[in-house]
């Protein structure tokens, strides 16, 4: 079972409650946490996380606030300087940014049909934007 965590300085629980039973819909066994701290308390509270749960979505409030506590990152946070999760790979937790990497997948998949003259409102999409 893939135990996972919501750490934000204010939780999103219905949007990930949702998507966790959406993963057991589809097989993928999974159990999703919730943790609520301030800025403050992040360094904090991240040890005993990393040491309970297989990966991290950070949540509201501290995307930025996460990036100096890991050494390994993507080039793509190193370049935004935001993660929206954390995730192990060989032993080692890694700074991602799935919002990001997700919003350029269809950019690259459906880019010709867009009109990059126009302007453009992006909501909702964190670092993305």
């Amino acid at each position: 079972m893939f135990k996972w965590l919501e750490i934000a300085t204010e939780n999103n629980r219905p949007r990930y409650e949702a998507l966790s039973q959406f993963l057991k819909q589809n097989g993928i066994d999974n159990e999703v946490q919730f943790l609520q701290v301030p800025v403050e308390a992040l360094p904090q509270a991240l040890p005993e996380a990393l040491q309970k749960y297989d990966g991290i979505r950070v949540g509201r409030g501290l995307g930025e606030v996460v990036v100096p506590l890991f050494e390994q990152q993507t080039a793509l946070v190193e370049k935004i300087r935001a993660a929206d999760s954390i995730l192990k790979f060989n032993q080692k937790w890694w700074l991602r940014s799935n919002a990001v990497e997700g919003f350029s997948r269809v950019l690259k998949r459906h880019g010709e049909r867009f009109d990059f003259l126009s302007p453009v409102l992006i909501v909702g999409a964190g670092a993305a934007a």
